[in-house]
């Protein structure tokens, strides 16, 4: 499957240092439901670890990280769980890699071959057929069951009933609502693709991160939104958009909207706070490398891009990404004024 490699900066929209804490120990297991997972889809620099990160820290979730890229860089000696630990000795991610081995008899490897050709990008259009359905299964062998078997596991070992992936592509949220035995919640993060395409622009090369073309980036963007909402009319499935601005302006509100929207209102957010979120040492995966930020991070609306992209660049982006623009309440004809509701 192809699928954007672009992936959240480091320097994170709305992040600030905090230390790194060791996480406390996994809750006592126990017998629960079959999970609900609130998938987070968007394009990279979008907030997404964050929101992930945040609504970890609530009662009874849990923050995978981006899980559909743990057979990737699972085993690699450079993939480091956000708790300090090697992905494969981490306590939680070592029992459940090893728990979808004996599952699936198959390697990370082959894992992540079966994803990768298991929904291609041309047969978009065709999603939410039987037909299609059917060949997505036979085509993605037994990545759909280490999936559900990592799922699974992860909600045994830590005693949650909501797990959070932040696995950001369309395709995989899609893949992940195949299967029978897990509820999938999607939570589509969007921001103002001017601020988006600027952030790409930062050439972080030494970090594996080098700054992208304005008009790629854009197409790129445009493409990731007619994919997602093409593929959500093909499947159906709930979903809650959540825009950037809005969560960096109103953290509480947005994360409520989330849970009233997966029947899980009324849990204590009182690690919100005026201006920043506090974060508790976790066990994310994959992800950003924000994710090993602890402690208090401070929210800051990164509105950099209406001072220094220039106006070519933003008539460029406004005319390629015009359609979503006016379909998230972004401003069009005076895009450098506020942008929070």
């Amino acid at each position: 499957m192809s699928t954007s490699s672009l992936e959240e900066h480091p320097s994170n929209p709305g992040l600030s240092d905090g230390a790194t804490q060791t996480p406390p120990p996994p809750r006592p297991r126990k017998t629960i439901n079959p999970p609900t997972v609130i998938y987070i889809e968007g394009f990279g620099r979008s907030g997404t670890t964050l929101l992930d990160a945040a609504l970890g820290q609530i009662d009874g979730f849990f923050s995978l990280g981006e899980l559909a890229f743990l057979w990737d860089r699972g085993h690699a000696p450079s993939e480091i769980c956000s708790c300090g630990s090697p992905a494969a000795h981490c306590p939680i991610w070592g029992e459940a890699l090893d728990a979808v081995r004996n599952s699936c008899g198959a390697t990370a490897a082959q894992i992540a071959h079966w994803r990768d050709q298991a929904f291609p990008r041309r047969d978009s259009l065709l999603a939410g057929t039987r037909i299609l359905d059917g060949r997505i299964r036979a085509r993605s062998g037994g990545y759909l069951d280490a999936t559900s078997t990592c799922y699974h596991k992860v909600a045994e070992i830590t005693g949650s009933d909501i797990l959070i992936d932040s696995s950001k592509s369309p395709a995989y949220r899609y893949l992940a609502n195949l299967l029978p035995d897990v509820t999938v919640h999607t939570v589509h993060a969007v921001r103002d693709p001017r601020a988006v395409v600027f952030s790409w622009q930062r050439d972080r090369a030494g970090e594996g991160l080098p700054a992208r073309p304005v008009r790629q980036t854009a197409r790129e963007w445009t493409l990731g939104e007619s994919r997602a909402e093409l593929l959500r009319i093909r499947q159906g499935g709930a979903r809650t958009i959540i825009r950037y601005e809005d969560f960096i302006a109103e953290p509480k509100s947005a994360i409520r909207t989330i849970l009233d929207d997966v029947h899980q209102g009324g849990k204590n957010l009182d690690f919100i706070e005026e201006g920043r979120i506090n974060i508790s040492p976790n066990h994310i995966v994959c992800g950003n490398p924000s994710r090993f930020r602890t402690g208090a991070i401070s929210l800051k609306p990164d509105s950099e891009w209406k001072t220094k992209m220039c106006w070519g660049h933003v008539a460029s982006v406004t005319s390629l990404c015009l359609p979503w623009i006016a379909r998230y309440s972004y401003p069009i004809l005076n895009p450098r004024r506020n942008t929070i509701r």
